[in-house]
């Protein structure tokens, strides 16, 4: 191709593009048909995308709409929907209580009406939303026992919660002396595991008291008589306080050894007072317990306790006098008048008889004795020549003995059948089965169990002994109902070592409401005696609580020295704080001791097992003198206690302890200042002028009888000083 041809060919082309750019900056495209179909499409598009935006965005619009009228409508909905909060009250043994006072307030105070709890224990409210609430105790019914903290949250977020009020529970105490009859007019107190009085009653004629408290740990003891003087009473094993353990409506029997009164004997003859008359004292029992002589007006007098006595006088050269018995409770003075008769020589003249038959009779003679008490007693005589005449009857040796069971009331004349010179004649007179004549058991006889009915009398007692051959325990049991059984003055069990003497005793005792009685049955019971093992269980507690992994050590007392069973090395209880030391020999003198957290101690540092195999270790906080933990007032056996404190500058210091209606708080600072607290009111404040306070009971409504616990907040009045102070606590003089 030439080089124009290719010029002219590059300027047609570039020709063309110019007049296709006119074009499409006009909007043309060349082809006017084409252009115009094209803009037609373009427009419809346009329209029909429009369109569907403007339905889109319609749509959109309602269901935004609609929602907020949804949404709009559920809150109005749950602006009427009301929260419903429910209290449910039951006893400590998760039973439900009906009868309890109370509402539900806000922490600002705000509260709703109060309610009673139904017969299934429950409270509800309606309220309008969500608050925190917290259940307020206005009272409790009858029987139960109003907690110290009266309010109790709701658990955060919830709208349930659990009250527990609990249940009060009796314990009964009964009192009696050496003797078996039953005391009244003893106060006896009853003392919490701090050793804190919680309540104290006086006996009635039936020598009972009975404690209706708020289930626990308790003991008991009594401090005095309002018609005797000072009494103390003790167990059996001789302790002064004696423990309830933690059973439910627990009955408990207690002896009581008493301070001595004046037995007065007057002895006469028919000039007046006799002067030089012997006077002898005996006891229920007829053991002889003392002699006097009579004064010069007659008189012979006796410092014992209040009991049951015969008092025998007799005159120089055997001449009648006759006796006097005093009877508990009865008159204190005697009168006897003697005769001219010689005592013995008639029926109606007889010698006194206690136990020994000791007389030297001429052929044919005769005495005439009385026997107090005689009662299925017997006289038993070793003679071939003596004959004894009773209830109209002659009874005759045999085979050179002779024995005769006596009825109450009894007069005897023993006479000699001797022809040649004097008959001296010895024997006894023995009631068997008391407790000065036991029935003795040849321990041979008892093997694997010995089996026994024994019949005993209305308000009587029977007594076995035997002496251990081993180191063994004894144990006595029976299925007879009423029946009370001791052994050494245990119930149950007791361990005993070779040689010890056993003494078991049979009696009965039913309660039947507030009097407790002794009828006569008979007792079938078992008796066994050997070298036996056992299992000791141990349950540790800390604050109520069981403690896990506690540790203990198991001890033997032994002439008064603690040795360590296992090597002093302790042992640890499980997640439940109990321990089982298995299968070891039985024994009255193991003690635990438990290993204490920092913070924590335990009553006593070695705790009895004592007769049971059963034991629980109550571990609780120190106190350290403040408001959760107070120290405790001091405490004995006088009328009153004194408790010294030191204060120091800026700081106070808590103590605690349980009222008897009556009772006088004082303190002998008047720099110091003493709050006197009663259930979490502050009664009274002494400082100043004002030193002294007499405690009335918190409870108008309460019985006289109940106590409240008292914190004493102790400090000084002015607080940047420091000081001592003395708190006397005073108890309420039994009114005479």
């Amino acid at each position: 191709m030439s080089k124009f041809k290719k010029l002219l060919a590059i300027l047609l082309v570039m020709t063309l593009v110019g007049v296709t750019l006119v074009f499409a900056s006009c909007g043309g495209s060349g082809d006017t048909n084409t252009n115009t179909e094209t803009e037609t499409e373009a427009e419809t598009e346009t329209e029909t995308n429009t369109e569907t935006e403007t339905e889109t965005d319609t749509e959109t619009d309602t269901e935004t709409q609609t929602e907020t009228e949804t949404e709009t409508e559920t809150e109005t909905e749950q602006e009427h929907v009301e929260v419903v909060y429910t209290v449910y009250v039951e006893n400590q043994f998760g039973e439900p209580v009906e009868g309890v006072n109370l509402q539900i307030c806000s922490k600002e105070g705000f509260c709703l009406p109060s309610k009673f709890s139904d017969a299934e224990g429950v409270v509800k409210y309606e309220y309008e939303e969500i608050t925190q609430f917290k259940v307020q105790l206005n009272s409790v019914p009858d029987g139960y026992v109003m907690p110290e903290e009266k309010e109790i949250p709701f658990p955060e977020g919830k709208t349930k919660v659990t009250v527990t009020i609990k249940q009060n529970e009796t314990y009964i105490v009964n009192v009696s002396d050496l003797h078996g009859v039953k005391l009244s007019g003893i106060l006896v107190e009853l003392l919490n595991d701090k050793l804190e009085v919680v309540e104290s009653v006086i006996t009635k004629s039936d020598g009972k008291a009975e404690f209706v408290v708020e289930p626990g740990t308790y003991y008991a003891r009594a401090k005095h008589s309002e018609n005797n003087g000072a009494y103390k009473l003790i167990t059996l094993e001789g302790e002064e306080y004696f423990d309830f353990k933690d059973s439910k409506k627990k009955t408990v029997q207690f002896t009581v050894l008493e301070t001595e009164i004046d037995y007065t004997l007057n002895v006469k003859d028919s000039n007046g007072a006799l002067e030089g008359a012997k006077v002898s004292l005996y006891s229920k029992e007829l053991d002889l317990l003392d002699e006097q002589t009579t004064t010069a007006d007659g008189v012979a007098k006796f410092a014992v306790p209040n009991g049951n006595y015969f008092a025998v006088a007799t005159v120089e050269g055997g001449y009648y006098a006759n006796y006097v018995e005093f009877t508990r409770d009865g008159k204190t003075t005697g009168e006897i008048t003697a005769t001219s008769n010689i005592a013995g020589t008639t029926k109606e003249c007889p010698i006194f008889l206690t136990d020994t038959i000791d007389v030297t009779l001429l052929n044919g003679g005769f005495v005439w004795f009385f026997i107090p008490d005689s009662q299925d007693k017997v006289v038993e005589i070793d003679s071939t020549t003596a004959n004894i005449v009773y209830n109209g009857s002659t009874k005759k040796p045999v085979d050179g003995k002779l024995k005769v069971t006596l009825k109450s009331g009894a007069t005897v004349k023993l006479t000699t059948t001797a022809t040649d010179g004097e008959d001296h004649i010895t024997g006894k007179v023995y009631l068997p089965g008391s407790r000065k004549t036991p029935y003795e058991i040849n321990v041979n006889e008892i093997g694997e169990s010995l089996i026994l009915d024994v019949k005993v009398a209305e308000n009587g007692a029977v007594y076995y002994t035997f002496v251990a051959d081993k180191d063994g325990t004894v144990r006595v049991t029976s299925e007879t109902e009423y029946a009370y059984i001791t052994i050494n003055g245990n119930p149950n069990k007791k361990s005993v070592k070779t040689g010890d003497t056993v003494v078991v005793c049979f009696a009965s005792q039913k309660v039947n409401g507030n009097v407790t009685e002794q009828p006569a049955i008979t007792i079938s019971a078992a008796l066994t005696f050997a070298q036996t093992s056992a299992d000791y269980n141990v349950k540790v507690l800390l604050e109520n609580e069981p403690l896990a992994n506690a540790e203990i050590k198991l001890y033997i007392l032994e002439n008064g020295s603690y040795i360590p069973c296992n090597e002093d090395t302790a042992v640890t209880c499980d997640a439940n704080g109990q321990y089982t030391f298995s299968s070891i020999t039985e024994c009255a003198d193991y003690y635990i001791k438990a290993i204490c957290p920092d913070g924590y101690e335990t009553q006593n540092e070695y705790i009895p097992f004592g007769d049971e195999t059963e034991l629980i270790v109550h571990i609780n906080h120190e106190r350290d003198g403040s408001q959760e933990y107070p120290f405790l007032v001091n405490g004995d056996e006088n009328t009153s206690s004194i408790t010294n404190v030191i204060i120091e500058a800026g700081k106070s210091v808590y103590y605690t302890m349980f009222d008897i209606n009556g009772a006088t708080i004082s303190i002998d600072n008047k720099d110091a200042k003493l709050e006197i607290i009663v259930n979490g009111e502050t009664k009274e404040i002494l400082t100043g002028e004002v030193l002294s306070y007499v405690l009335v009971t918190s409870n108008e409504n309460q019985s006289s009888n109940t106590n409240s616990r008292v914190l004493l907040l102790v400090s000084m009045a002015d607080s940047t000083a420091s000081g001592e102070v003395n708190i006397t606590i005073k108890a309420p003089e039994v009114e005479e």
